[in-house]
Parts: C-alpha cells; structure tokens; sequence
C-alpha cells in the first residue's frame, strides 16, 4: 500500500496554499495602488460656497469631511452665506482656513435667493 495522505489532507493542503497565496497577493497591490486625490487646487477651480454639496466642498484645501458637512447643515439652516466672512459662523472655521480657501470659492448669492429678497 503506497504512503498517500487521506484526501481530507490533501485539500486542506492545497485550500491553505490558496489561501496564503491570495494574502500574499491582496498584500502587495494593496500598498502599490494610491489612491488619487484632486482638489480646488490641482483643477484651478473655484467652488459655489453656496450651491457645493459636501463632496464638492471637500475639494478645498483643508476642508474635509466633517467640515463641509458642517457648511452644508449651516447653509441649510441659516440661508446663504452672504459674505466670505460668514462661514466664520460655522464651527472650526476661522481667519486661517478663510485665508487658505479664499482663492478657490465663490460666494454668489444662488438666483432663488436673489430673487426672494426683491420681493
């Protein structure tokens, strides 16, 4: 009778190499593979403090997630930003992240609000 391992053996054998070799894998393409980023910057863009979403304002240099989210739910509650001033009033927003996005917004009442002040 020959020195085989039992079946079972052989496919645990075989399941763990697998299993070794998509580790091993998943590893190396993981760290080479970066995630591109771009921001109000790199596209020479400026961004509608008053009409950007989240995601939009997120393109400003140092505004990340939390942050615009705070805009957006002060812009929803309070109206437009009238001045680049006011976005002051929003939690952690001060003078230095006004200066470091003052290149890259626009403060343009949005047409809607023009139009219900002359009424």
């Amino acid at each position: 009778m020959p020195n085989n391992p039992p079946r079972d053996s052989r496919r645990w054998i075989l399941g763990s190499l697998l299993g070794l070799w998509l580790l091993i894998a998943w590893a190396a393409f993981s760290r080479t593979m970066p995630i591109q980023t771009q921001s109000a910057r790199d596209v020479g863009m400026r961004v509608a403090i008053n009409e950007a979403n989240a995601s939009q304002l997120m393109l400003l240099p140092g505004i990340g997630r939390h942050l615009a989210k705070r805009v957006v739910a002060y812009r929803l509650a309070y109206g437009p930003f009238q001045t680049l001033g006011d976005l002051q009033k929003v939690s952690g927003i001060g003078p230095k992240t006004i200066r470091r996005i003052e290149p890259y917004i626009n403060v343009m009442l949005p047409v809607d609000a023009d139009r219900s002040t002359t009424h």
